[in-house]
């Protein structure tokens, strides 16, 4: 079984010491491709960033910081560290046993806008960046920079390690980052349905807050219950 799972916006930028044995040992699929854009994401000014990321002049400046401090590498976090969001609040990796945080290290991977694909254990920089984002000579994407990338990659996972199955958990935007008809012709893909009753009868998605809490929750609770955890699906 995988589990994917997106990255969120929120990142730590309280960088740990890493040494060159932890960062070969630990270094992203696609570190060569994160590296070739933050290059790019380096030489911009603030107003091009500013409007590629629809952000405020500061959180721009504050971008191109992070995206020249990139090819430092002797300090960085495992992404289980990394990532701040409601999911991962809610996952609460740290609190879980020494076993469930080894399935967790096995089992899920996050789809990243910068890094395509990461294990919880893959030591990443911290990076303001989002699937929607067109960089500049780009014509696409990141999501469609990614998709074919991605795709191959997890097909060639559930080959090797012969998962059955994947548990899709992100949100539509991250999801647009693999061809699901491809990868459906390898294994189940099962995709949990958060749609709760209104006061009207009909089932519609809580509120964005409450959704990615509802979805850190269910991650927790299939890596202690080892895949065997019962929900809907779509």
């Amino acid at each position: 079984m995988i589990i994917l799972i997106a990255e969120s916006k929120t990142m730590l930028r309280d960088e740990a010491p890493v040494t060159e044995e932890e960062y070969i040992t630990h270094r992203p699929y696609f570190e060569a491709e994160a590296e070739s854009y933050m290059h790019s994401y380096s030489h911009l000014e603030v107003q091009e960033v500013s409007s590629m990321l629809k952000c405020s002049h500061s959180l721009a400046v504050k971008a191109i910081e992070l995206a020249r401090e990139f090819p430092v590498k002797s300090s960085g976090l495992r992404a289980s560290e990394a990532f701040t969001g409601l999911v991962f609040d809610a996952f609460d990796y740290p609190s879980l046993s020494k076993e469930s945080r080894s399935y967790a290290d096995a089992h899920i991977m996050i789809a990243s806008s910068l890094y395509g694909l990461l294990y919880l254990t893959d030591i990443i920089k911290p990076y303001r960046l989002d699937y929607n984002v067109t960089m500049p000579d780009e014509e696409k994407n990141m999501a469609a920079l990614w998709k074919q990338k991605n795709t191959i990659r997890l097909v060639k996972l559930i080959k090797e390690r012969g998962d059955a199955e994947i548990i899709n958990l992100m949100p539509s935007a991250a999801s647009k980052c693999f061809d699901w008809k491809v990868i459906k012709n390898f294994c189940k893909v099962r995709v949990p349905d958060f749609r709760t009753p209104s006061e009207t009868g009909r089932f519609q998605l809580p509120h964005a807050g409450l959704l990615k809490r509802m979805r850190g929750h269910l991650l927790r609770e299939l890596v202690e219950e080892r895949g065997q955890t019962i929900f809907n699906t779509l």
